[in-house]
């Protein structure tokens, strides 16, 4: 992988919490469903509600840090032990 095709997926990647939060104004159905328990929907989810009542939900708000917590771990330990691989540090 180049340097621009790395630069040319992080510059989408960028739209990928845009594209969330566009579901979840333009399809109320798919906020009741589970996504609340991911990471770019469940901090929209919570954003809404604070916005609307006032008040964010506790429980909601420890649930999601927990989800997201539980998906963070996993992804870091992997890149861990790709970044010990010296191919990985210094190209083919």
């Amino acid at each position: 992988m180049s340097i621009k095709e790395a630069q040319t997926y992080l510059s989408l990647i960028v739209f990928l919490p845009m594209g969330v939060g566009m579901l979840l104004v333009f399809s109320p159905p798919a906020a009741q469903s589970s996504l609340r328990l991911l990471p770019l929907a469940g901090s929209q989810l919570l954003l809404e509600s604070f916005l609307g009542s006032g008040q964010a939900p506790l429980l909601a708000a420890i649930e999601l840090a927990c989800a997201t917590l539980g998906l963070t771990l996993p992804v870091l330990w992997m890149l861990a032990n790709r970044l010990q691989r010296d191919e990985i540090i210094y190209g083919n």
